[in-house]
């Protein structure tokens, strides 16, 4: 007795063969009131037998259509060489796959029009006809698995597509449908670019082997499969997953049949090169006109100085498609400029293979000019600036611009130097630029010339200074900065330093009478006036001097002195009586001429050299010649070098002749204070006052002379004291015996 035995699944790598029978075009036993599908899987480990029949069928009655089934199932088994495929428009069974790799890495052979992925598996009917395929185990069969599959035209040695009507699917095991969550299937034409790719908007419920199967217009895709289906596919790509919900084994998506059309080689593009366009000297635009011929074909334009090409550029408007002439064009640049012959082609290239248009040559223009540096990068708005131009393509100049207005002048020098003259120009900054036949240089930071304003002097200080060279002279003025000379007359500074855009300190060079210093930049040098005027003099010196012991004034004469010029008092010394030296105290004077300038003592000083000065004439009464040293700066506008004069002769005048006015004398201490005018210094030690030499009157008109008193020096002109011996003491006591100013006897002291 037959049983229908409970539908079960083995899923370890089973083998699949796949038998589709319709009743309804053979004879069936009366009793057997439904088509009967049987199906036989077999495995290393699994067997499996579904026979499906109505419960009021009698024993006999199975056991009859169970040997038709056996019977038919002999009788197909001699038709297994049956199999459908070919090369004409229609519905394909997957015929006998190749082995791995035979299509190619990762593909097999699949019939005569397709190669698949490795991964697929050959199914077979019980009879062992070969009419479909599957995803074998290496995609994963496991409970939740993804797989994806590609298919793609075969083709042999050349390129086959074909129009894509529609595929057919069902699933195993056998018993209820499988569902389906993911199911993305995307067609690719022969160049690899996508066609339409269709995507679940909800589960895809596929019927099991046996029960029907599902066709690509069924599933429920977002956007239908269309009716027509897509034309020129080449390859198409699979994406599924089964529901963890369906049954306990997920099941295997078989590949039924496949309805194509036009299944044709691909045909190569047509493509015609055409002349280039745009031509400048280092670009141009290549042409061409390319038929796609039905298949998208990517367009090229190989380019280079010889037919070995070595460039290549696409095709603005490539991918190309359609059945139609396309005007292409690409272009180019970065090409040698100045006559340079290109050789150019189109190119297309599609599934079917490479098309070259004809070799066609086109010439670059002149080359534009390029400034690629200056020197110098400045010069004066005045204009008159050599300035040399370097660069690329100078040759043929017509025109060279300092901003917008032509140079002064200009020589090509090569074909990268020119050396041109700056026109006058506004303070700021311009492009130099240069023409040529291939055009104007672009501008940039290279090229950029600045006109500057030109320096002034407005002072200087001071305005002389020795003829050695040597002062420190601050130059105030204007656009001073960067400035690259200063010079006294036609001599270059010593040195200078520039302290900001008004202020320049310099050093005077050696040099003679007046001349203007001048400061140079680079807009020019300062016009000279009467502000800049500096005065080379010979040292300052003293030659002599007279001095009227009356009033205390001292004239000087000398040489080289400027009128006004400061006269340190402070620095001139004097020397008299035995060699004595005084340095004056007194305030500073200004010259009043180039030869004189006078000094009015202070009393201090006048006291101090009246004693010294102690005689009308050039020496004193010791015989010292009068002399007057001046230090060096006495001159305090002169102070470059050393200005020290040390020998000059005074003459003196208006000596006053020593005289005594009145005396006091203390009889208890014997101390004789004598006052006075004129009291004068004497050379040698303790000789300016002569003791012995002083008669005292007293009582009665009694006279006594000192005898053996000390001789005294003077510090004052006006008085000095006499320390009497006790001899002198003793004797002057004696007359001078009263207080006051006459003696006991009425005698007046003197």
């Amino acid at each position: 007795m037959l049983l229908s035995p409970p539908d079960i699944c083995f899923c370890s790598e089973m083998h699949r063969i796949t038998l589709k029978i319709d009743y309804a075009r053979r004879p069936r036993h009366p009793a057997a009131s439904e088509t009967i599908q049987s199906s036989i899987k077999t495995g290393k480990n699994a067997t499996q037998t579904t026979v499906v029949a109505k419960e009021d069928i009698t024993m006999f009655g199975r056991l009859i259509v169970f040997l038709f089934v056996m019977l038919f199932m002999v009788s197909m088994y001699g038709q297994a060489g049956a199999v459908t495929i070919g090369t004409g428009n229609g519905t394909y069974d997957f015929g006998t796959l190749g082995g791995a790799d035979s299509g190619g890495a990762g593909f097999k052979i699949q019939g005569d029009k397709f190669k698949v992925s490795n991964a697929f598996e050959q199914g077979d009917d019980f009879y062992g006809a070969l009419t479909s395929i599957y995803a074998g185990d290496a995609n994963g069969l496991a409970l939740g698995a993804t797989s994806t599959l590609v298919i793609k035209a075969e083709g042999g040695t050349t390129n086959k597509h074909f129009t894509l009507k529609d595929m057919n699917f069902d699933v195993s095991p056998g018993a209820g449908n499988r569902d389906l969550d993911t199911f993305t299937i995307t067609f690719k034409d022969s160049i690899g670019s996508t066609i339409a790719i269709h995507s679940l908007a909800s589960n895809a419920s596929i019927p099991p082997w046996g029960s029907g199967s599902m066709s690509l217009s069924a599933f429920p895709f977002t956007v239908p499969f269309p009716v027509a289906g897509y034309d020129y596919v080449a390859e198409i790509t699979i994406t599924w997953h089964f529901t963890t919900a369906s049954n306990f084994c997920p099941g295997e998506l078989n590949f039924n049949s496949i309805t194509v059309a036009n299944v044709s080689a691909i045909p190569l593009p047509t493509v015609t090169s055409n002349a280039a366009s745009g031509i400048t000297a280092t670009g141009a635009t290549l042409n061409g006109t390319v038929n796609a011929n039905g298949n998208n074909t990517t367009v090229t334009f190989d380019y280079g100085t010889t037919t070995g090409y070595g460039s290549s550029a696409t095709a603005a408007q490539s991918p190309v498609t359609g059945s139609s002439n396309t005007a292409v064009s690409a272009s180019i640049s970065g090409l040698t400029c100045g006559g340079a012959t290109y050789h150019f082609r189109v190119k297309g290239v599609n599934g079917g293979g490479t098309a070259n248009g004809s070799d066609l040559t086109f010439t670059t223009g002149a080359c534009v000019p390029a400034v690629t540096g200056i020197s110098p990068t400045n010069g004066p708005a005045a204009g008159g600036t050599s300035v040399v131009i370097t660069g690329t393509s100078l040759t043929g100049a017509t025109a060279v611009k300092f901003g917008a207005t032509d140079a002064t002048g200009y020589t090509v020098n090569s074909a990268t130097q020119i050396t041109a003259t700056s026109p006058a120009g506004s303070v700021g900054t311009v492009d130099i630029t240069v023409v040529t036949a291939g055009g104007t240089s672009a501008t940039g930071a290279s090229d950029q010339f600045t006109y500057v304003a030109a320096p002034t002097v407005t002072g200087i200080s001071p305005s002389s200074g020795p003829a050695t060279g040597g002062t420190s002279v601050v130059i105030t003025g204007t656009n001073l900065t960067a400035a690259t000379a200063v010079k006294f007359g036609s001599t270059n500074a010593a040195s200078f330093s520039v302290n900001s855009a008004t202020q320049i300190t310099a050093t005077s060079p050696a040099g003679s009478g007046t001349v203007d210093i001048t400061v140079t930049t680079a807009g020019g040098t300062s016009a000279t006036s009467v502000n800049d005027q500096f005065a080379y003099q010979d040292a300052p010196t003293v030659t002599s001097a007279t001095y009227d012991a009356s009033s205390g004034v001292l004239a000087v004469t000398g040489a080289n002195m400027t009128t006004g010029d400061t006269i340190a008092v402070n620095k001139l010394t004097l020397t008299g009586e035995g060699g004595s030296t005084y340095l004056l105290t007194t305030s500073n004077v200004t010259a009043s001429s180039a030869t004189v300038f006078s000094v009015t003592l202070n009393g201090t000083d006048k006291a101090a050299v009246n004693q010294i000065l102690n005689k009308n004439g050039t020496s004193s009464t010791g015989g010292t010649t009068f002399n007057l040293a001046a230090a060096d700066d006495w001159d305090a506008n002169f102070t470059s070098g050393d200005t020290l004069d040390a020998t000059n002769p005074i003459t003196v005048n208006n000596v006053a002749a020593p005289a005594i006015t009145s005396a006091t004398y203390d009889a208890a201490t014997g101390a004789l204070v004598v006052t006075g005018t004129g009291f004068l210094k004497h050379s040698g030690a303790v000789n300016d006052i002569v003791a012995n030499r002083f008669t005292v009157t007293g009582e009665g008109g009694a006279t006594y002379t000192l005898s053996d008193t000390s001789n005294v020096e003077i510090t004052s002109g006006t008085s000095f004291t006499l320390s009497l011996s006790f001899t002198d003491w003793a004797a002057i006591n004696l007359i001078i015996n009263k207080n006051g100013t006459s003696s006991t006897s009425g005698t007046t002291y003197n």
